[in-house]
């Protein structure tokens, strides 16, 4: 072999927004799609965080993605820290902070007592968790396959009927 044919050729990469896209595509054309992995129904979640009074707490909780009557559950929780009032009678970030509020009571198994405490007092706690929850969520039922991966959209629902036509709120079919 020549000195030149063992030579690296530099790597030469156009990271404009379409031929991105279009190589992305074309990566997850061509590979098998069951190579992207499932994301179990429970997931475990390390956690350690540092209250304002200098306390160390450290636990590893289990993420476990709702069912029907968690969801119930959920709603229910959330409405009963509201004060038994509709949510929409409550400005946004509010509704929000009830809602995230209830799904770690309810989505995380077990919610230690002192995460509980917290996070009813640090809303930056609080969001943080409720974004692992909410990617948990997604990923479990493939609306997101995770961050270093191509993201493309993938059919995982299709409903059709010649009978019946059902307009989306875009007006869409």
């Amino acid at each position: 072999m020549t000195e030149q044919s063992t030579k690296k050729q530099p790597l030469v990469l156009d990271l404009s927004p379409t031929e991105a896209r279009e190589r992305a595509e074309s990566i997850l054309d061509q590979s098998d799609k069951s190579t992207i992995p499932l994301m179990p129904r429970e997931l475990s979640i390390n956690i350690k965080y540092t209250d304002p009074n200098g306390h160390l707490h450290s636990d590893t909780v289990t993420s476990r993605i709702m069912t029907g009557q968690d969801k119930t559950l959920c709603d229910l929780t959330a409405m009963t820290l509201m004060g038994n009032q509709r949510i929409d009678n409550l400005p946004t970030v509010l509704q929000m902070r009830y809602l995230a509020l209830a799904r770690l009571e309810v989505q995380l198994r077990p919610c230690p007592e002192w995460l509980s405490t917290w996070a009813s007092e640090d809303d930056v706690l609080l969001m943080r968790l409720f974004d692992h929850l909410e990617a948990h969520h997604l990923r479990y039922f493939r609306r997101d396959v995770g961050t270093g991966t191509p993201s493309k959209i993938v059919t995982w629902l299709s409903i059709d009927s010649d009978a019946i036509a059902v307009e989306d709120s875009t007006g869409d079919h």
